[in-house]
C-alpha cells in the first residue's frame, strides 16, 4: 500500500542500512512470544532478546507485513492482542537492548512450509509429523501457520 511504501522510504532515510530495525508486534494466536529474522546475521541479535524461540524465515507470508523484509533487523511476537503482558513485555525487551543481555537458553527454527490446513497444533512443541508448528492459529494470514524445523 501506498502508506507502507512511504514508511518504508521514511525509515529507510534514517541511520545506516547496518542499522537493525526492531519491530514489535501481537498475534491473535495462542503462543509464546518469539522473534523472527529474515537474514541470519541478524540471530545474535534476536537471541540476545531473552525470548524462548526464533524463527528464521526466508520467505515471505504477507507482502509488506513487516520492515525487516526491506531493512534487516528481528521481528517480535510479544503476544496476544489482547494480554496487556505484552506492553510489558516490550519494557523488558527493550531495557536489554541497554545492554542488560540475557544468556538464556534459545531454541532456532526455520520455517519451510505453511500450515495448509487446520488442526489442534502447539506452537514451539514438536508435532508427531516431525515439524515445530509457529503462527498456527493466527488469524493475519490466509493459512494456518508456519512449518519450521530446528537448527539449533
Amino acid at each position: 500500500t501506498a502508506g507502507t511504501t512511504n514508511l518504508r522510504m521514511s525509515v529507510q532515510r534514517k541511520g545506516t542500512l547496518t542499522t537493525p530495525v526492531l519491530e514489535f508486534h501481537t498475534v491473535s494466536c495462542e503462543s509464546e512470544p518469539f522473534a523472527i529474522v529474515v537474514d541470519e546475521t541478524f540471530l545474535p541479535l534476536a537471541k540476545s532478546l531473552g525470548l524462548p524461540n526464533v524463527v528464521v524465515m526466508k520467505f515471505y507470508m504477507k507482502d509488506g507485513g513487516s520492515l525487516i523484509g526491506v531493512r534487516g533487523g528481528v521481528s517480535v511476537e510479544k503476544g496476544r492482542h489482547d494480554d496487556p503482558a505484552a506492553y510489558v513485555r516490550t519494557q523488558e525487551l527493550v531495557s536489554r537492548l541497554d545492554g542488560q543481555r540475557t544468556s538464556k537458553s534459545v531454541q532456532v527454527s526455520e520455517a519451510f512450509d505453511i500450515l495448509r490446513q487446520h488442526c489442534d497444533y502447539v506452537n514451539f512443541q514438536d508435532h508427531p509429523s516431525s515439524f515445530v508448528p509457529a503462527l498456527a492459529g493466527e488469524n493475519a494470514y490466509d493459512h494456518h501457520g508456519l512449518k519450521a524445523r530446528r537448527i539449533e
